[in-house]
């Protein structure tokens, strides 16, 4: 399943794609997993460096709301944004 998450791959290697709309297969459970970590740990980081806040929503989904003013809405599977 093809994933859209601004990332290229170069030489084996997976690098952050200044276009966006680039796509990369995800090959195993492990590099799903992976990547979800990485996001929740720079979320967390983002939140401890007073440079974003975290909301539950009514939903069970979470508001992230960074400190430039974009907002996101995280889902299980999905981050939107929404503004």
């Amino acid at each position: 399943m093809a994933r859209d998450i601004g990332l290229r791959s170069t030489k084996g290697r997976t690098k952050p794609s200044r276009l966006t709309g680039c796509k990369i297969e995800s090959t195993n459970r492990y590099q799903e997993y992976s990547a979800k970590r990485f996001v929740t740990f720079t979320i967390g980081r983002f939140v401890r460096d007073d440079e974003a806040t975290l909301e539950m929503l009514a939903n069970g989904d979470f508001q992230l709301r960074l400190a430039t003013g974009e907002i996101f809405h995280l889902s299980e599977t999905a981050l939107t944004r929404v503004a």
